[in-house]
């Protein structure tokens, strides 16, 4: 997988009514991510949720999303850094953001 680089922090907009949500990849090697769902104009770091990639497969096949771009690497980072302190996920999650930041910090 020589030069290949996994995209952090997809936002992606709901068709039917708008929602968004984003997309951050903390577990590539157990095919898991993470979603924070936009409320009030800003990602929810309090409450993530996990997302299996074979639901990531089903949710882009369907259509019903659109691919809105990725947030700049500092402000993934950023709000990678208050969902870790929010205390909104597992120590265990938490170290694997940690490796997904120091990533982002290299681009």
């Amino acid at each position: 997988m020589n030069g290949y680089e996994m995209r952090q922090g997809t936002v992606y907009r709901r068709r039917a009514d708008g929602g968004k949500f984003l997309l951050i990849h903390h577990n590539p090697m157990g095919m898991e991510s993470l979603i924070l769902p936009e409320k009030a104009g800003a990602f929810d770091v309090a409450s993530p949720s996990l997302l299996g990639i074979d639901t990531l497969i089903a949710m882009r096949q369907s259509g019903e999303f659109e691919d809105t771009g990725d947030l700049p690497a500092k402000e993934v980072a950023a709000l990678i850094g208050k969902m870790i302190v929010s205390g909104g996920v597992t120590r265990e999650i938490a170290e694997m953001l940690k490796n997904v930041c120091d990533e982002l910090e290299k681009r």
